[in-house]
């Protein structure tokens, strides 16, 4: 027989014998799926709980808040500084708090009114008004559900916004017709407030500090080039609110964020991350030692058969390759196995936990990639452990078998 027909009948003769010796290759794919399935369970848990808390967290957009404590001068360049950082998902300047503090009323016959309702700036992209549109104009208006249902009104309705102010020893009251274009997702506004054009605050301060005489003539005033108190700031993933909070402190800006409910999800992932890493690392190695040295025994075992195959023209690379191919098949049985299991067993914890706070999602959970990433890593792992217990079948000659005759 020639060598390279010899070297054909290799992955025929590994899988008979694997057929022949079938007892002890289930004992190797059991052994390999007692450490699979621990290993893919933890990950699971990892993945599932984690990315679990990433997206509660990430679905309320207060979580990426930095909220600003106070009340500053920033200038423009404050702002294209804190723009220009990679770090922002959203950031508008606001006046101060005092002057943006005004009064809406009903336009109908029966007059109901809402006090001391905040102003808000808002603009496109404003993470606490969900999927509803900003306003566009200096005339629309935006409200919390709790001013809507002071008010009684809804999208579509007209109101009046009232401003006053004290000058020159006279109390002084304006109105501006607004139409209501949303209404503010309930929860993500705790306050009574409203959220209007930057153009609209700046209007009002401007005629609260009596630089202007008419509301109305200053409706349209650009926004650009002035100094202002403060700033609504969202960073742009969860991951991003620390450093920017970092550096907006650095300018001088005292800030508040729920960095604690992000420090614990992130400390919560550096625990499971530990123990994902301690048990792949014992368990990997234990099972990387474990093939290494049943195939070291099963090449002794084996060694005359083996010597016979090299006499009847297979190369040393073919032999070496009948543990590799035997090893691989092993770890593609129990990585199946391995799976089905870790579905199941999935399953169970997903319905244990099916009352705490990640209801709404899974605890265990592993992606394609995931799955695809522990299997490939398995054979591969299997395969190097076949080729170092193996080694040792190189030095195996043909005349060994007719030694033993």
């Amino acid at each position: 027989m020639s060598r390279a027909r010899a070297s054909l009948q290799v992955p025929i003769l590994a899988l008979r014998g694997a057929v022949f010796e079938w007892r002890l290759i289930a004992c190797y794919v059991f052994g390999l799926v007692a450490v699979l399935v621990p290993v893919m369970l933890t990950a699971g848990l990892r993945f599932g709980v984690i990315n679990g808390l990433v997206e509660k967290l990430s679905e309320d957009p207060r979580n990426l808040e930095i909220v600003v404590a106070g009340n500053y001068q920033l200038t423009p360049e404050w702002f294209s500084k804190i723009g220009e950082s990679g770090l922002i998902g959203f950031l508008v300047p606001t006046t101060r708090s005092l002057s943006a503090t005004v009064n809406l009323v009903t336009l109908g016959a029966e007059r109901r009114m809402a006090s001391a309702v905040q102003l808000i700036p808002t603009g496109p992209g404003d993470p606490l008004l969900g999927q509803d549109e900003p306003p566009a104009a200096t005339d629309e208006i935006v409200l919390s559900a709790s001013v809507a249902e002071d008010l009684g009104v809804r999208k579509g309705d007209e109101i009046g916004l009232l401003v006053t102010r004290r000058l020159n020893g006279k109390n002084e009251l304006k109105q501006l017709s607004m139409k209501v274009v949303a209404i503010a997702p309930v929860g993500l506004v705790q306050q009574d407030s409203a959220f209007v054009v930057p153009g609209l605050l700046v209007a009002t301060e401007d005629f609260r500090d009596g630089t202007v005489q008419e509301l109305a003539a200053v409706a349209g005033t650009a926004t650009a080039g002035r100094d202002f108190a403060s700033a609504r700031i969202f960073a742009r993933t969860i991951d991003d609110v620390a450093p920017l909070a970092e550096l907006v402190g650095r300018t001088g800006l005292s800030v508040r964020t729920r960095s604690q409910d992000i420090a614990a999800v992130k400390l919560l992932d550096r625990s499971l991350g530990i123990a994902f890493a301690i048990i792949a690392t014992v368990g990997g190695s234990g099972y990387l030692l474990s093939v290494v040295a049943s195939q070291w025994a099963n090449l002794e075992r084996r060694r005359r058969d083996l010597s016979i195959l090299r006499l009847i023209g297979i190369t040393k690379i073919g032999v070496l390759m009948l543990p590799v191919i035997e090893a691989v098949m092993i770890a593609g049985f129990g990585f199946g196995i391995s799976t089905l299991l870790f579905f199941a067993g999935s399953r169970i914890l997903n319905w244990a936990f099916a009352s705490s706070l990640l209801a709404e999602g899974v605890v265990c959970q592993l992606g394609l990639v995931e799955i695809a990433a522990i299997g490939a890593t398995t054979i591969i792992v299997a395969a190097i452990a076949a080729v170092i217990g193996g080694f040792n079948v190189v030095r195996i000659e043909p005349g060994e078998s007719l030694r033993t005759l």
